[in-house]
């Protein structure tokens, strides 16, 4: 939602539209918006280009891209006179400090976050232009150290990874009740007594796109005390897929 509104504050400002401190974010499928606030945007490159600079502002004291600085740069490329029609109106570029993929050097981005880009930048696009967005983490370097990035061929920078606009706290009593409870249901059902277990959002996600073939639950924070559940619901073995995120 960041990355939205800094990218969305830098194409206003490349089209002449007048700076506003909070950018309101559009979530998709949902009729609600976010505020995001704005640090500054400027141009650049004989006024070719526009950064805008936002703050992520989780507000989860565990959350290592708490107050991440995002920078977002907009450039326009007019559509080609021998190719009038193209798919990609925007092109995400990972810069400096963005994970890409180490097989395919694509950019790492959930479809969430793309569907997030789409629906508040597609609007202010000029007719016969598409938009190239490069995306800058200035620390995202050092943070991706602490997470578990390059064990999933994830390099150079943070994933854009998010599957909700909110943000959830790993470490709270909810989060451990609402496992537990998910783990009752598991073996309710035609269970074949095995579970993986992830942490957050993104370990959550990461499970998916590598198709493991396992009930999935996400835990937070509450490895001891699930391991506790499982043990007395009698599972025959559980699994932990340990990935940093909210």
């Amino acid at each position: 939602m960041w990355v939205a509104g800094a990218a969305r504050s830098a194409l206003k400002k490349l089209v002449g539209l007048p700076f506003e401190s909070y950018e309101r974010i559009k979530i998709p499928n949902e009729n609600k918006e976010m505020k995001i606030e704005i640090h500054s945007v400027g141009l650049l490159k004989n006024d070719s280009h526009a950064l805008g600079i936002s703050f992520a502002k989780s507000g989860l004291d565990l959350d290592i891209t708490q107050n991440l600085e995002i920078w977002a740069i907009t450039s326009l490329e007019k559509i080609s006179f021998n190719n009038p029609v193209q798919n990609n109106r925007i092109n995400i570029i990972a810069g400096y400090g963005v994970g890409i993929k180490e097989d395919t050097s694509e950019i790492c981005i959930s479809d969430f976050a793309k569907e997030v880009l789409y629906e508040n930048l597609l609007d202010i696009v000029p007719e016969g232009f598409n938009l190239q967005l490069e995306i800058i983490f200035p620390n995202g370097v050092f943070l991706a150290e602490r997470t578990s990035n390059k064990s999933f061929g994830i390099v150079n920078g943070l994933s854009i990874i998010g599957t909700s606009a909110e943000t959830y706290s790993s470490a709270s009593p909810d989060q451990l009740e609402e496992a537990k409870t998910n783990l009752a249901k598991l073996i309710q059902n035609d269970f074949k007594g095995k579970v993986v277990f992830v942490i957050g959002e993104n370990g959550l996600n990461l499970a998916k796109t590598y198709n493991v073939d396992l009930p999935i639950i996400k835990i937070g924070n509450w490895i001891g005390p699930l391991l506790v559940d499982a043990a007395i619901k009698k599972l025959k073995r559980s699994f932990f897929l340990v990935i940093t995120g909210n």
